[in-house]
């Protein structure tokens, strides 16, 4: 799971930068913890961003992904049928 204090170096150091996180949600719990944040970023510190996340990643042993809020990433949808019978 990931730790408060992990979540507190992500927090801290994306508030630095001015990005304010706008929504927080558990998207997993067991084995592995995931959470889904959306942000709100200023104009053109994006690298700097994927920057800082790459460096806490490493810092503090935890996966970040990095994926622009559309509406296309919105109609994406996994869907998995077990149909044994």
């Amino acid at each position: 799971p990931i730790s408060a204090g992990a979540f507190g170096v992500v927090a801290r150091e994306a508030a630095a930068l001015g990005v304010n996180i706008d929504f927080i949600r558990g998207v997993s719990d067991y084995p592995v913890t995931g959470l889904e944040m959306r942000v709100s970023v200023p104009k053109g510190i994006y690298g700097e961003l994927q920057a800082m996340l790459a460096r806490v990643a490493v810092d503090e042993g935890v996966d970040i992904a990095v994926e622009d809020y559309s509406l296309s990433r919105r109609a994406k949808r996994l869907i998995v049928f077990d149909v044994d019978s």
